[in-house]
């Protein structure tokens, strides 16, 4: 019996049908995982943005509920805060540490607030502080907590709805 050999694509087969162009080459796969790997690497990085701008509205969530809150207890007592009596700057905070325990709370004694959390987490990533004067304005605040992975970028609003996030940009 003999053995017909065939030479093709620089390679010797003994039949013919057996290695025919039935399959995908070596380069046509690795072809296919490097288009995979580029998109999969893509995809994570748009994630990670995605994760940081809802971890970032959550901040500008909070400070909008503040924001009506304050506005909705100076339209009842005429006043922006409880304290207000005088020409004086009044600080009231909500701040957690990093197990979520609140450490510093007298917002919700005179506003109804839980600050709400982006859909990943049980603790808040921005502590808040709240800046009244009188009836003439005041200055919310969200700064973010270092150890929960958000962006650096400090929130603000005031009684004009001006809206800064760090550098005089509006969010």
């Amino acid at each position: 019996m003999k053995i017909k050999f065939i030479i093709r694509d620089n390679r010797i087969s003994k039949n013919h049908k057996k290695y025919g162009k039935s399959g995908f080459s070596l380069i046509e796969l690795m072809m296919v995982l490097a288009i995979i790997a580029i998109l999969a690497i893509v995809s994570i990085k748009y994630n990670a943005v995605w994760i940081k701008k809802s971890r970032k509205s959550e901040a500008k969530a909070n400070l909008a509920y503040l924001a009506t809150a304050v506005e909705e207890y100076k339209s009842i007592y005429g006043r922006y805060c409880p304290d207000c009596n005088d020409t004086n700057t009044h600080i009231y905070t909500y701040a957690e540490s990093d197990n979520g325990t609140v450490t510093s709370d007298n917002i919700t004694s005179w506003i109804d607030f839980k600050p709400k959390q982006a859909s990943d987490s049980s603790v808040i990533r921005y502590n808040y502080k709240i800046a009244a004067k009188g009836d003439t304005e005041y200055q919310i605040t969200a700064t973010p907590v270092t150890s929960r992975q958000v962006s650096s970028d400090i929130l603000t609003i005031n009684q004009d709805g001006v809206k800064t996030d760090g550098s005089s940009n509006s969010w």
